[in-house]
């Protein structure tokens, strides 16, 4: 297998572990998601800055620019996915999230000129569909007419986008440099969040009094989502954008797992309930799952 396919399939795994842990946060600890975002922004810069004692992240200027608007790509996808949840439920809003591949398979073929197999492009929609089918809940069917449809649309297809900029970003600069210098675009939307709105500063300021432990366990999200990114561009800077981003839709089936462990040997942290129907189709979606995984790696 290359070595790109299992970096790949290890990005989804790390940032898995991530949404576990801010579930926990925003469950138990931080009630708001967007000043929780921005907590973790600026910490996420932080430990980017380790990254200059390790490697050389100079780049020509233009690059620099391109990563820098990376970050903020970032940030708007995530403040309209927010958005999104503040209108509607979580259950109809995420899974939309991982449908961005498709937005990256159209811009990388347009504007990459990136083709991958016809097997390969059948795993990927595999996958793509196998995460829809796992963040699945019953009332899915009030997406027709949800306000949340804009906002997740304007959200996946910045996400598509800013795949395909990070793709053409790395035919010329380093998976180190590209990771530091989008957050660092991503840390100046986070700071010029907090100037422009006082109630998210305030929000921002009491999460700095979290107890040592809690914080820890913030710091502890940090570090494997940064590990995650990590992953991802070094993946994708060998790997076809196509089916990298394919391959992060493993992301909800490795929640799943999880959550299922969690709910098993530590239910008083996380428990999840599943009715016989929906868990049929986690099922069916498990094995979305290994057929798609085997026809990209294929």
């Amino acid at each position: 297998m290359d070595t790109w396919l299992i970096l790949a399939f290890l990005a989804p795994l790390f940032w898995s572990f991530t949404n576990i842990l801010d579930k926990f946060l925003l469950e138990k600890h931080a009630k708001d998601p967007f000043s929780l975002a921005v907590y973790m922004d600026i910490a996420f810069f932080v430990l980017s800055l380790f990254l200059v004692l390790f490697t050389d992240l100079a780049a020509p200027f233009s690059y620099i620019l391109i990563a820098v608007l990376i970050g903020l790509l970032n940030f708007f996808s995530f403040l309209f996915g927010f958005k999104a949840m503040a209108v509607e439920d979580a259950s109809v809003v995420v899974p939309l999230i991982f449908v961005y591949p498709v937005f990256t398979t159209l811009f990388a073929f347009l504007f990459l000129g990136e083709t991958v197999s016809l097997g390969q492009y059948a795993g990927a929609a595999l996958l793509i569909l196998s995460s829809v089918l796992i963040a699945l809940k019953r009332n899915l069917g009030k997406l027709a007419v949800s306000p949340a449809l804009k906002f997740m649309l304007v959200s996946v297809l910045l996400t598509g986008a800013m795949v395909t900029v990070e793709k053409f970003a790395l035919g010329s600069i380093s998976p180190y440099a590209l990771l530091f210098w989008s957050n660092f675009g991503l840390l100046g939307a986070s700071l010029a969040a907090l100037a422009l709105f006082p109630g998210m500063r305030k929000r921002f300021v009491g999460l700095l009094h979290l107890r040592p432990k809690i914080a820890g366990i913030a710091w502890l999200c940090n570090g494997t989502c940064f590990v995650a990114a990590l992953l991802f561009y070094l993946a994708l800077s060998v790997g076809p954008a196509t089916l990298v981003s394919s391959l992060n839709a493993l992301q909800p089936f490795f929640v799943l797992v999880m959550i299922l462990l969690l709910s098993r040997f530590l239910p008083h942290l996380l428990k999840e309930e599943h009715t016989s129907r929906m868990l049929l189709l986690k099922v069916l979606a498990v094995l979305f799952v290994l057929i798609g995984s085997y026809l990209v790696a294929a």
